[in-house]
């Protein structure tokens, strides 16, 4: 299978274009947002703990007109490798007010709603025709529905003649994380709105959900990333409900001590085991997961966010061997104490390692069958044609810019 490619023509432009065509009316809005690539922590925050997220070169264009009517109608235009290749949908805003998840149509409907209902849109506000140019490779953990999420987010805001400073950006990502949560089918990542957009340029984004700060490191120079994924990617692997019922069970825990998150709770994994023993005993074992399950998880939940907290420090000091370390580590730990990895992923990994990867590591653990491959630029070209002649689809990936 050929190197993933990306036309050199403007998103931008081709969007606008393609929206003039269909709609015959020119864009109110028309806004970038890059994918994301979680390097390590991505699950720690559901726990308060740190994420790091790189953006990508790859990533989405939205354009959008209002209409006089409250229909949604999105033209979505994604890039296979060798051309676009277009499909429409249709809702309106009383299908999205159900609160139901759906796809691309009822999640953009759905951004509209939330921001409404945070007064930060009209309640006037009626229905758009979207156009969405992507080049992001759908199912390859690289956001390609959190991209979109904020650039329409922030388009709308520009349109409603909002001040578009660092606070709004901080609101408009946990909006669209709270929409995600109600219109999503599946789980996003909270990160990967936030690094959209309140991430710096060619920078790795820190998300520290303790006190909600997000910094910045330099992306890593010094190797080359190529995303590794089976020629066609499939949608979410059987593992999303397992990551749905841990996010139940930690929120659970959370509210039952009446914390923001279990990384307020001194002394988390142990009372969080005590309380869960007392929940069985008063409804039986099959009320939430196992007492060793469950440590399992806190023990993970926990090591993790320390190795995101060192990997962002070894981003900025620039010691890729430990960064690489990390990954290492976590995608073991993630593979074996946390048990979010499929085969499939399990064999990504290992084959990326045998071909000369430094290490890899998967881009949406129990999500998506997809890896991040860390290799020395010296043995890249040799990476990539090896494994694309084994037929797998491979994504050179290169640092991004935020939604603009």
């Amino acid at each position: 299978m050929a190197l993933w490619s990306v036309p050199e023509e403007s998103l931008r432009d081709r969007a606008a274009q393609s929206h003039r065509k269909t709609y015959n009316a020119d864009p109110t809005i028309l806004t970038t947002a890059p994918g994301t690539i979680p390097l390590v922590g991505e699950h720690t925050d559901y726990i308060g703990g740190v994420v790091v997220v790189a953006m990508s070169h790859l990533g989405v264009a939205v354009a959008a007109s209002p209409r006089p009517d409250n229909k949604v109608q999105v033209r979505l235009s994604q890039f296979d490798g060798t051309r676009f290749k277009d499909t429409s949908t249709t809702t309106n805003m009383d299908s999205v007010a159900q609160r139901k998840p759906g796809a691309i149509e009822q999640k953009l409907g759905g951004v509209v709603w939330s921001l409404v209902n945070r007064q930060m849109l009209s309640r006037e506000t009626q229905g758009f025709n979207i156009t969405v140019v992507s080049t992001i490779p759908p199912h390859c953990g690289l956001g390609e529905a959190e991209a979109m999420a904020t650039a329409f987010a922030l388009g709308l805001q520009i349109a409603a003649n909002a001040e578009i400073d660092a606070p709004l950006r901080a609101r408009l990502a946990e909006v669209c994380a709270q929409s995600a949560t109600v219109f999503a089918d599946t789980p996003e990542l909270r990160a990967r709105h936030i690094a959209a957009l309140r991430g710096h340029p060619k920078s790795v984004a820190l998300v520290d959900y303790a006190d909600g700060s997000v910094t910045q490191a330099p992306h890593p120079r010094e190797l080359d990333l190529f995303i590794v994924a089976q020629p066609k990617p499939k949608g979410p692997t059987e593992l999303v409900s397992e990551i749905t019922r841990r996010h139940t069970f930690l929120d659970d825990a959370a509210r039952a001590y009446g914390v923001d998150s279990l990384r307020a709770l001194p002394d988390a994994p142990s009372r969080v085991t005590d309380w869960l023993s007392a929940v069985h005993k008063v409804h039986g074992p099959d009320k939430g997961p196992g007492i060793e399950e469950a440590a399992h998880w806190l023990q993970f939940l926990s090591e993790e966010t320390r190795r995101a907290s060192e990997a962002a420090a070894a981003l900025r000091s620039r010691r890729m061997n430990a960064v690489l370390e990390l990954a290492r580590t976590s995608q073991h730990e993630l593979e074996n104490k946390f048990n979010l990895a499929t085969e499939t992923n399990r064999a990504l990994v290992y084959l990326c390692e045998s071909r000369g990867a430094q290490t890899a590591r998967s881009t949406a653990p129990g999500m998506f069958d997809a890896v991040l491959a860390y290799v020395n630029p010296k043995h890249s070209h040799n990476f990539a044609a090896d494994l694309s002649e084994d037929g797998l689809l491979v994504i050179p990936t290169y640092a991004g810019t935020p939604t603009e």
